[in-house]
């Protein structure tokens, strides 16, 4: 059987692009620059939460993150115990209401959370030791309190 033998021809020009596309500048972004910038400040942010935890202060507080201007809903950055260990987290919910808030791990919050949890960390840190500066206090007082109390029994218990 006779082959034909077939043409080579340059490949046909593609179609111009229609007079409305607008050519836009520079390459295509790659998005994995920006996963592995939120990762790296994952691992930024579960490394002070460490350190925080490692002070062994004892101690929670909280400070606003966001809020809407009317004042209903509210978000706080918080450093408190959580399952036995002291955690980093944002809780949000509707303000005057607990059972509207929810509790969220930091580092599985919005990355726009987690920005301004990084602007807040120091106020949040100066409440932590403000209120660590307040419980060594009322505890002192309640040992006072106690002793004091100690004093009374026996002293009525020393009464014929």
């Amino acid at each position: 059987m006779a082959r034909t033998p077939v043409r080579l021809t340059d490949p046909p020009e593609p179609p111009a692009a229609p007079p409305d596309v607008v050519e836009l500048p520079g390459e295509r972004p790659d998005p994995r620059r920006l996963q592995e910038a939120a990762d790296r400040l994952n691992k930024s942010l579960a490394g002070f939460e460490k350190a925080l935890a490692d002070l062994k202060l004892g101690v929670s507080a909280s400070i606003v993150l966001d809020q809407e201007e009317d004042g209903d809903w509210i978000q706080y950055l918080v450093f408190r115990k959580v399952q036995g260990a002291f955690k980093l987290v944002v809780e949000s919910g509707q303000d005057g209401i607990p059972e509207s808030f929810n509790t969220t791990p930091i580092t599985s919050s919005s990355r726009e959370t987690r920005l301004r949890a990084v602007e807040a960390l120091p106020d949040l840190y100066k409440k932590l030791l403000n209120a660590f500066d307040d419980e060594i206090k009322r505890v002192n007082e309640s040992i006072t309190r106690v002793e004091e109390l100690e004093r009374a029994l026996r002293a009525k218990a020393a009464k014929p």
